[in-house]
Parts: C-alpha cells; sequence; structure tokens
C-alpha cells in the first residue's frame, strides 16, 4: 500500500504551500453547492488509516489507490464543507457523486475545483504533496 508523508496546512495563518498553481486541466473556480455522503463501504479501504488532521493526504491517497484498482476515474474535489462555519475539506468525485471517507452523514459542500487524476498526479510529482485551494491562483 502506497502512502504519502505529506500534508498541506494551515500554520500561524500562513499556508504552508509552495507557488500558486495554474493548470488548465483544473476546473475554474465553482460554486456548485452538492451532498457529500460518506464513503461507500465497497470503496472502503481498510489499509488507509483516518487522520482528520490532513484531510488533502486521505482523499489524495484514496483517488491513488482507487485508481490503482480500476475504479473509473475518481476526481480529486476541493471545496467547503458548511455545516456551521465553512470548513475547507477535499472529496472524492465519482460520476455526479461526491464522497468522503471523514463523514458520517450527508453534508451540504460548496465545490470550488475538481482535479482529474493526471493533473493531481502531475502537481504532486512538482511538489510532494496533494493540491489545497492555496495552490491555486
Amino acid at each position: 500500500m502506497w502512502r504519502p508523508d505529506f500534508y498541506c496546512r494551515k500554520q500561524s495563518g500562513v499556508w504552508s504551500v509552495g507557488r500558486l498553481y495554474n493548470d488548465s486541466r483544473i476546473d475554474s473556480w465553482s460554486k456548485k453547492i452538492v451532498l457529500l455522503q460518506p464513503l461507500p463501504e465497497r470503496l472502503t479501504i481498510a489499509d488507509l488509516e483516518i487522520d482528520t488532521e490532513s484531510h488533502w493526504t486521505i482523499i489524495f491517497e484514496y483517488i491513488f489507490n482507487l485508481n490503482l484498482r480500476d475504479f473509473s476515474e475518481p476526481q480529486y474535489v476541493l471545496g467547503f464543507t458548511l455545516s456551521g462555519k465553512p470548513v475547507e475539506a477535499t472529496a472524492i468525485k465519482f460520476g455526479e457523486k461526491y464522497f468522503s471517507p471523514l463523514i458520517r452523514q450527508n453534508t451540504p459542500f460548496q465545490v470550488s475545483h475538481t482535479v482529474a487524476f493526471e493533473p493531481l498526479m502531475t502537481f504532486y510529482d512538482e511538489h510532494n504533496r496533494p493540491l489545497c485551494i492555496a495552490d491555486i491562483d
């Protein structure tokens, strides 16, 4: 099981990220609100530890491993959960549905950017960590 050892997080009010990332293969800012659902049992990967400190890493690990298992084109989604104060979050998109292994109940989710597997991996190869909203200009 492949596991990266990185994360993107805010420290002392400043994002610990590299330069702003501009890739035409990443959807431009969206304000679409969708229902974020708990990850179905058939997509759960028991070998992946769930650590809520770095949702970017967890979702990246899931997408990478689901892609290895030939699931049809999982996409990495950046956005905000809308249960109370908006909080930056990531999700997995299959078709028109949005999932997260980090939630236990349906949650409103505002999509900001959807990233296909190839540009997600390109970003990881260049920066050695997953993409976060602060990376996109």
